[in-house]
């Protein structure tokens, strides 16, 4: 259920808890066509504080099949883990709002789910969202640049805080199984399967994330005019940043106690 902000009266408890109930809908029930959305006696026209619609938030969907078998799973985790979605004061009421539920995240198409009594909602427009926990990660969500002049967003882990972030990427690919070379065997029976990646970004203030450059040289550059600092700090410590995630940690966290 969503806590109570400072200023969140009766009424707001009750018009969220209206248009949660409202959007049950079991995203994997067979042959059925999908509901128009409705959450009833005209709450469906009330909006949040600078316009924002209810149905904006929260959506039933379709699983869709890809029209072939795919082996493994999508999901970071397949069980929901209980977490809590905090949504953005300034888009909604005066004060933050937060919904305690159990989650669970696709890497595939980059969205998440969480149960609603026996349903499975989908955060439909995470624009509108904070941040995400799921157990002791946080998550958020932002544009970010995977390879030079390509910009999409995604979800990502905050792994280190500061004024530059160390987040991570969940990125799920379907992969197929070919043959091996024949000196190997040659045993590759095409199937499908899901391919579950981590990938690791940097994010300076409000700009958009970019992935960890290999270069150890161009990675040091990013912490506001302190290479050297950096470059001492991985030295020292003899930090193997570029094998080691622990160590990339470190180097963030040791940076960011400099500024």
């Amino acid at each position: 259920m969503f806590r109570k902000g400072s200023g969140m009266n009766t009424k707001a408890v009750l018009i969220v808890a209206l248009i949660i109930s409202g959007f049950s809908y079991n995203l994997y029930a067979q042959n059925r066509s999908l509901p128009s959305v409705s959450v009833g006696d005209g709450v469906s026209a009330m909006y949040f504080e600078g316009g924002i619609a209810a149905s904006e938030l929260f959506s039933p969907r379709y699983v869709r099949s890809q029209g072939k078998s795919i082996q493994g799973s999508p999901f970071v985790s397949d069980l929901f883990t209980e977490g809590t979605i905090v949504i953005k004061s300034k888009n909604l009421l005066e004060d933050k709002q937060s919904l305690d539920c159990k989650l669970r995240f696709n890497a595939y198409t980059n969205e998440f789910e969480f149960l609603n009594q026996r349903d499975t909602l989908l955060i439909s427009n995470p624009d509108l969202i904070e941040f995400i926990k799921v157990g002791e990660d946080k998550f958020v969500y932002t544009l970010c640049s995977p390879k030079k002049s390509f910009i999409e967003a995604a979800y990502m882990v905050v792994l280190v805080e500061g004024d530059v972030q160390l987040l991570e990427r969940y990125k799920c690919v379907i992969d197929q199984n070919l043959s091996v070379p024949y000196y190997m065997g040659g045993n590759g029976d095409g199937s499908y399967f899901y391919k579950v990646e981590k990938e690791l970004y940097f994010k300076i203030g409000n700009q958009n994330a970019v992935k960890i450059p290999y270069s150890i040289n161009t990675l040091t550059k990013v912490f506001h005019g302190n290479s050297k600092e950096a470059k001492t700090v991985i030295k020292n410590e003899k930090l193997k940043v570029r094998k080691n995630r622990e160590d990339m940690i470190q180097l963030f966290e040791s940076m960011n106690k400099l500024n």
